[in-house]
């Protein structure tokens, strides 16, 4: 192995990792913005539920949300649907068309 070959093997290497910390270090940064708006958004439906007397939060000294007890309601879903095709298969002659 030649000196040239050890240093472009080097190089790549270099070039590797840094663009593969880059991808990385902005993967984080957008993961870290996504989870705050979950953490956001199950704090509003948690407030809902809890409004709504479907559910009692537990919150530590500082008051985040530590627990959740649901409370069984007389909350019922009714409904119907149907689903119905009426369909024929009808085989055709091939047609031949020119070029």
């Amino acid at each position: 192995m030649n000196a040239a070959t050890l240093i472009s093997m080097v190089v790549g290497a270099a070039v590797t990792w840094l663009v593969a910390w880059l991808y990385y270090r902005r993967a984080g940064s957008e993961l870290r913005v996504e989870a705050a708006e979950l953490r956001r958004l199950v704090g509003i439906i948690l407030r809902a539920l809890e409004a709504a007397d479907l559910a009692k939060l537990s919150r530590d000294s500082e008051g985040r949300v530590i627990g959740v007890v649901l409370r069984g309601g007389n909350v019922s879903f009714a409904g119907s649907s149907s689903f119905s095709i009426d369909g024929s298969v009808v085989k055709r002659e091939s047609q031949q068309t020119d070029p």
